[in-house]
């Protein structure tokens, strides 16, 4: 098991947007160093991402085959989710002015739509959470999971906030996610 900081944060160097758009290097390496390891069988690496975390395993399994399965907690990138429940015209404004002066900071571009990238994860199979509480990430993981084919899996939480399903619902979130990577991995044969 590796544990990965985004770039930035945590016990991790480099310098964080917060947006996740820096982070794809550091995944490639990742996933290089555990294909790398005596100790690790380069057919069964799995990724567990919550958050940003989960668009940034998202964005990496489209391009990374080495990713043989993703469990995403609680990704909907803005791009994503508009037209779901769209703000109102001035906060509507205001957060695009403001991810304009953080990518002309950064010098960062924008990470792309997760809506375009699902189809070129499949066939590997990801599980998608979502919780209700957030406004758009049920409907954003409804996209996600539709693009992504039928490898793609969704538990909704309806009663859940935003990456809260392990702390409200601590034995399902477990014996779910545990259950989808031993099918994915062909770990065990699970129900």
């Amino acid at each position: 098991m590796l544990a990965l900081d985004n770039p930035g944060n945590g016990e991790s160097e480099g310098h964080s947007n917060g947006l996740g758009d820096n982070a794809q290097p550091a995944v490639d390496a990742a996933v290089g160093w555990l294909a790398r390891r005596p100790d690790v069988d380069p057919q069964r690496i799995a990724g567990f991402g919550s958050s940003l975390g989960a668009e940034v395993l998202l964005e990496a399994a489209a391009r990374e085959p080495r990713l043989r399965a993703v469990v995403a907690d609680g990704p909907a990138r803005p791009r994503d989710v508009r037209g779901v429940s769209d703000p109102a015209p001035p906060e509507r404004a205001f957060g695009a002015l403001s991810l304009l002066a953080v990518r002309g900071i950064s010098g960062m571009n924008e990470a792309p739509p997760l809506l375009g990238l699902m189809p070129r994860i499949a066939p590997r199979p990801v599980l998608l959470i979502a919780g209700g509480r957030a406004p758009d990430e049920i409907p954003a993981n409804r996209s996600y999971r539709d693009a992504g084919g039928p490898t793609t899996r969704l538990w909704a939480l309806p009663d859940t906030g935003h990456t809260a399903g392990l702390r409200t619902h601590p034995d399902a979130y477990e014996r779910r996610t545990t259950a989808f990577l031993d099918r994915a991995l062909a770990l065990k044969d699970s129900p």
